[in-house]
């Protein structure tokens, strides 16, 4: 038997719209009785709670009272206000009248002050003994705050129960109420780009098909080159945050990658409260989880404990491609280069080859966090490889697991690319902005590629260096 709600509406266009999308849902729960009005200037609530009491009282149960005009107005917030009630009085409506059970009256609401007694946002369950307090004193004020701020002083007897609000006491509850309501399931990639013009369309469209809902993409194209920005604008679906991060000589002083994803993570990311997770890559990094989508991979049971999750790169090489094509860069270079790649000489003494190093993808959370290009950090955090065993916060690079989930990394592309993004005399270290070594870097690319003389004989002609 379903339980019964009073569901009050308000006859406007905008309250007869949002009647028909909250009874799609209030209808699989509840015995929804509706009570219609007349928009009567500020008297909203009376006639729909006068109802909410009346039967409670008729049927000894507990009753959800829910009205529109809190979730019509013409405010950017109201369809949160829906899709909070459709969460909280649809899919966990138990709480609620459990909350309630027993002689003594008592209304629960997902939000109460408890200085205050009040139950805000048009919404809560009432039970008999309650709706008895309030009948008597219950009649049509001028000032509909009446209904929201002082309705339950009037009723000395009865207990307001606030559901969600025990851990944020003390706070202003529309805060609280935006806390709760904005639930955090999207799933957002931070990026750097510069010069990235060629390759940023494809890498959007590629993780915006794996499931990921919003980009934060740190523009640090040169001032007046707007290639990458128009780009980035016109395949823009209301998902794409593009922005700058002014104060570089601040940032330079703890690395300039480190500085402007933190500045961004405090200044911008955190004011959108419903990220649950955030991952961390650069535009030639793309994530790959085994044919997942990345909710359906991010959602395992593995990761229910999880703040920080670390997946290693595979290096593909060049593929024997020594100039650019007009292709996008998955179909370009599809051979994974050998696990064993070598960085460089001093990491390899340590232990430490290519494809050790991992990216981080972060559980958006009040704890601690700080971004880093590899292995982000959050305080008393738990941090597991990509397979679900445990990882060591404190270091970029990770003994290799078998795990089918990675970053695929197009480090290299072909060697006109390489040579024009790493290896000209015109770049510069972008941490610490001192010139290029050529030589060393040309070194770490035939590490991972095959050195023919057609590369060889590229290598002289475009930089005059013998390798």
């Amino acid at each position: 038997m379903k339980r019964k709600c009073v569901f009050g509406v308000l006859k406007t266009e905008a309250g007869l719209r949002i009647k028909e999308e909250m009874l799609s849902w209030l209808n699989e729960v509840y015995d929804v009785e509706i009570v219609e009005q007349e928009a009567p200037g500020v008297l909203f609530e009376y006639p729909a709670i006068w109802k909410a009491t009346q039967v409670a009282i008729e049927i000894n149960e507990p009753v959800l009272y829910i009205h529109t005009k809190g979730a019509a107005m013409d405010n950017g917030a109201q369809p949160i206000v829906r899709n909070f009630w459709k969460r909280e009085f649809g899919q966990n409506s138990d709480k609620y009248f459990k909350a309630v059970e027993g002689d003594k009256p008592l209304v629960s609401a997902p939000i109460t002050n408890p200085e205050h007694k009040v139950a805000w946002f048009n919404a809560f369950v009432i039970n008999p003994a309650a709706a008895k307090d309030l009948k008597p004193v219950l009649h049509a004020q001028e000032d509909r705050y009446w209904f929201e701020q002082e309705i339950w002083k009037a009723c000395p007897n009865t207990e307001v129960i606030g559901v969600l609000t025990d851990k944020f006491e003390g706070e202003k509850t529309w805060g609280l109420f935006m806390q709760l309501a904005v639930e955090k399931d999207k799933i957002a990639v931070l990026t750097i780009a510069k010069n990235e013009a060629k390759y940023i369309k494809e890498w959007i469209d590629y993780h915006r098909d794996l499931g990921v809902d919003r980009f934060f993409i740190i523009n640090n194209d040169e001032l007046g080159n707007d290639e990458m920005q128009n780009i980035i604008t016109e395949n823009n679906k209301n998902d794409i945050v593009q922005l700058r991060v002014p104060g570089a000589d601040g940032l330079a002083k703890i690395g300039m990658q480190e500085g402007a994803y933190n500045s961004v993570l405090n200044q911008v990311i955190r004011r959108y409260n419903d990220i649950k997770w955030l991952a961390v890559i650069d535009i030639d990094e793309f994530l790959y989880l085994g044919g997942m989508k990345i909710k359906d991979y991010l959602n395992q049971d593995k990761f229910s404990d999880t703040d920080v999750i670390h997946l290693n790169w595979r290096l593909y090489g060049d593929n024997g491609n020594v100039l650019y094509e007009d292709r996008p860069v998955q179909e370009r270079f599809t051979k994974q280069c050998q696990l064993n790649v070598m960085y460089n000489d001093e990491e390899a003494r340590k232990g430490v080859l290519e494809n050790m190093f991992v990216k981080s993808i972060v559980r958006m959370t009040d704890k601690k966090t700080y971004l880093r290009p590899h292995h982000s950090y959050v305080e008393n955090g738990v941090c597991r490889r990509g397979d679900g065993t445990l990882s060591d916060i404190r270091y970029a690079a990770e003994q290799l697991v078998n795990d089918e989930c990675y970053i695929k990394h197009y480090n290299c592309k072909s060697l006109e690319e390489y040579i024009d993004r790493r290896c000209l005399p015109t770049i510069t270290d972008v941490d610490y902005k001192t010139p290029v070594d050529a030589v060393t870097r040309l070194r770490w690319y035939f590490n991972q590629n095959e050195k023919t003389p057609e590369k060889v004989a590229y290598v002289k002609e475009r930089l005059g260096i013998d390798v």
